[in-house]
């Protein structure tokens, strides 16, 4: 199971732009949304937010500096996490999938977050 999907600020880095495009094998794809969002085409390369700074599209991301500071792999871990303005705009940002998958992940554990976006494990757990 590939750890390093787990995105740092809650989101699933499976359904992320620059994350797919990074993995397409399609120069295409790659160059059409570096040229959206005004980077270099080799810019495009991600292998996850847990992954190595260097492999990271984002590593200097507000979110993975914080949690760094903090000792963090993501923003559900972090007690402050519904009193950050960071995740905050994220979650605006994103359409509230930062707090939703955030709130699985705390609920049903990493493991079985990572199955249950990777679509290996059906519908998720029952929720009391």
């Amino acid at each position: 199971m590939d750890r390093k999907l787990v995105g740092r600020c809650g989101k699933f880095c499976g359904e992320c732009r620059i994350y797919i495009a990074a993995h397409a094998d399609d120069p295409q794809t790659v160059t059409e949304l570096a040229r959206e969002m005004g980077v270099e085409p080799e810019r495009i390369n991600c292998t996850g937010c847990q992954g190595p700074a260097e492999t990271c599209y984002n590593a200097q991301c507000k979110i993975a500096v914080c949690l760094d500071e903090r000792g963090y792999r993501y923003c559900a871990q972090c007690a402050e996490i519904n009193d950050c303005t960071k995740y905050a705009q994220n979650n605006v940002e994103f359409d509230g999938r930062p707090k939703i998958y955030s709130n699985q992940l705390k609920a049903w554990g990493e493991e079985r977050w990572l199955r249950f976006h990777l679509g290996d494990a059906g519908e998720g757990p029952d929720e009391d």
